[in-house]
C-alpha cells in the first residue's frame, strides 16, 4: 500500500516537471525597437504598447523606443499608439523585431478640433455652425459679413450705415455683452485675432470655410473675449505644383427698399403757409388764404420755381440705385519644404 503511494507521488512530480519543461521550451524572449519615420530620420517612440494578440501579455517601449517581452512561440505581436496605425508582427522563430509606426489617416469631416482636444462632431455639446466656401460665394455682396446673412441660425447681420459698400456688424444670439458694451463677436482668421474691419476686408474667394461658435463653451478656448461668440475663418492654401490663378468679377446694384412718404409740392407749400401764419400769429382763414408766394416762400429762387410749376424730388436724387463692382485676382501656389 505504501509502495503504491510512493509510486503515485513520484509519477505526479515527474508529470509537473515535464509540463514545466515543455512550457519553458515553448516561450522565447523577443526584443526590438519601435520608431517613426520623419523628415529628420527615424525617431524612437516611447510609450508604445506591445501586446501578445489575444492574451494579457504586454509591455511598453522605453524612452529609446526599446522593448523586451517573453512570449509564446507562434504568437502575434500588436504595436499600438494613439494617433498611429496598429502594427502587427508574427513572432515565428524571430528573437528581434523592429517596427516602424505610421500616423493614422483621420477623416477630418467626422471630427471637430477644439481648444482642449479632438471630438467627433456628434459628441460636441456646444453649438457649432460650419459654412463652406461654395455657400458663401453663391450670394454676391460687398463683404464676407453680408454673405453670412441667413446662413446660420442665431446670427444677425446688419449694415452699419446706408453707404454703398459699407461694412456690416454681426451679432450672435442677440445682445449679451460683457466687454465695454460691445456685442461684436471675436474674429479669428487663420488662428490670429482680427478686428471687424479686417474681417469685412477679406476677399470672399480666399475663404475656405467659416466656423461659428455660438455658446459659452467657446469661452473655454478664448476666455472672456468669446462672450459674444467666435467666428473662425480659414483661408485657402497654396498647393504644390503649378501656381493657380483665379479672377472673378461681379456687378450688382443697391436699391432703397422702402422709405417714408414725402410731401408733394402742393402739400409742402400748404404746410409752409400754415407755418408762416402760425409764426405771425394769424388764425383768420381768409388772411391765411390771401398770403402770396412771396409771403410763404420768402426766397426768390423758390418763388420762381413755384411760379413755373417746377419742383425737385430730393429722395430720387439722394437715393438713386448704387452700382457696385467687385474684382478679385488671386494667385496661389506652394512648394514642399
Amino acid at each position: 500500500m505504501k509502495t503504491n503511494l510512493i509510486i503515485k507521488f513520484v509519477t505526479a512530480v515527474l508529470m509537473f516537471a515535464g509540463i514545466s519543461v515543455a512550457a519553458m521550451a515553448q516561450t522565447r524572449t523577443v526584443n526590438g525597437t519601435v520608431v517613426e519615420k520623419t523628415s529628420d530620420g527615424d525617431l524612437p517612440m516611447a510609450g508604445v504598447f506591445v501586446k501578445v494578440q489575444g492574451q494579457n501579455i504586454g509591455t511598453t517601449t522605453d524612452a529609446e523606443g526599446n522593448y523586451s517581452l517573453d512570449v509564446p512561440e507562434g504568437t502575434v505581436l500588436e504595436f499600438s499608439f494613439m494617433g498611429y496605425d496598429t502594427a502587427v508582427e508574427t513572432v515565428g522563430d524571430r528573437a528581434k523585431i523592429d517596427v516602424v509606426m505610421s500616423p493614422a489617416a483621420v477623416m477630418l469631416d467626422d471630427l471637430v478640433v477644439i481648444g482642449y482636444g479632438v471630438q467627433k462632431r456628434s459628441d460636441v455639446a456646444g453649438s457649432v455652425t460650419s459654412i463652406k466656401a461654395e455657400d458663401i460665394v453663391s450670394y454676391p455682396a460687398s463683404n464676407v459679413a453680408e454673405m453670412l446673412r441667413g446662413k446660420a441660425a442665431g446670427v444677425t447681420v446688419s449694415m452699419s450705415s446706408g453707404a454703398p459698400g459699407s461694412g456690416s456688424s454681426i451679432q450672435i444670439r442677440g445682445t449679451r455683452s460683457l466687454l465695454d458694451g460691445s456685442n461684436s463677436p471675436l474674429y479669428v482668421i487663420d488662428g490670429v485675432s482680427a478686428s471687424s474691419t479686417e474681417f469685412n476686408a477679406l476677399n470672399p474667394d480666399d475663404v475656405s470655410n467659416i466656423e461659428i461658435l455660438k455658446d459659452a463653451a467657446s469661452q473655454a478656448i478664448y476666455g472672456a473675449r468669446a462672450a459674444n461668440g467666435v467666428i473662425l475663418v480659414t483661408t485657402k492654401r497654396g498647393e504644390e505644383g503649378k501656381p493657380t490663378v483665379t479672377f472673378n468679377t461681379t456687378i450688382s446694384s443697391q436699391h432703397l427698399w422702402r422709405n417714408f412718404d414725402f410731401y408733394s409740392p402742393e402739400e409742402w407749400y400748404e404746410l409752409r403757409r400754415q407755418a408762416v401764419a402760425n409764426d405771425a400769429g394769424i388764425d383768420d382763414p381768409e388772411i391765411i388764404a390771401a398770403l402770396t408766394p412771396a409771403d410763404v416762400l420768402q426766397d426768390e429762387m423758390m418763388e420762381k420755381a413755384y411760379a413755373e410749376g417746377k419742383s425737385t424730388d430730393w429722395e430720387s436724387l439722394m437715393f438713386s440705385p448704387a452700382i457696385m463692382q467687385r474684382y478679385n485676382l488671386g494667385i496661389r501656389g506652394g512648394a514642399e519644404i
